[in-house]
């Protein structure tokens, strides 16, 4: 498997793509606190 070097900040779509994982799943688990994020203004 080739390994990817990802930059320190990733936008909340980056991160969507990179798991695969829908941009409302990774926004309600920063919510809840499971994932590591900070809200810039009013968007994560």
């Amino acid at each position: 498997m080739e390994r990817v070097t990802l930059p320190e900040v990733l936008t909340l779509e980056e991160v969507s793509e990179y798991l695969r994982l829908s941009v409302e799943t990774l926004q309600r688990q920063a919510l809840l606190g499971k994932l590591p994020g900070r809200k810039i203004e009013n968007e994560w």
